[in-house]
């Protein structure tokens, strides 16, 4: 007779629902405006195709950057691809690691493009603002999907506090 009990608890509602909207927020922050110049706003996919254009990075360690950025918008999906397919841990890794990869651009260049303007340039905080937003989102669904990943039958470790059963090693 097979045991058919799941692997895991299901205790992936809320998770689950968080990292969908994580997602979608890190996803839609990648298309909203990163740039304004004059009456002319940019998405992040514009301005790297100019950075790309204009070979400003071309000789530098990141001129893979202009040519990988429209595989993001795929990367930020993968951790939901991994929680679909069971494989909680390695959703919640993913998801930490994009979030904290994510959140680190979007805090990035706020902080770097506030209050600059050349050339009739200046930063439109929309697309950053909600990608940041949706990176926050994914760093605390990485973590509440590693912290309650638990097999089933599973028992907690005893701390050895007061009224634990655990024998003196």
């Amino acid at each position: 007779m097979t045991d058919s009990r799941p692997l895991v608890r299901s205790r992936t509602g809320a998770p689950a629902v968080l990292l969908v909207l994580s997602c979608a927020l890190v996803v839609a922050g990648l298309f909203l405006p990163w740039l304004r110049s004059g009456s002319v706003e940019r998405n992040s996919f514009q301005v790297a195709a100019v950075i790309d254009r204009l070979a400003l990075v071309r000789d530098s360690s990141l001129s893979w950057l202009p040519d990988a950025w429209p595989g993001v918008a795929v990367v930020v999906l993968v951790p939901i691809a991994l929680l679909v397919t069971g494989l909680r841990r390695w959703a919640g890794g993913c998801a930490l690691t994009v979030g904290v990869l994510t959140l680190g651009l979007g805090v990035a260049t706020l902080v770097l493009g506030s209050g600059r303007a050349g050339a009739g340039i200046r930063l439109a905080p929309a697309g950053p603002v909600v990608l940041a937003l949706g990176a926050a989102g994914l760093v605390v669904t990485g973590v509440l999907l590693l912290v309650r990943a638990r097999p089933i039958g599973a028992k907690p470790i005893p701390t050895g506090g007061p009224g634990s059963r655990s024998a003196p090693g």
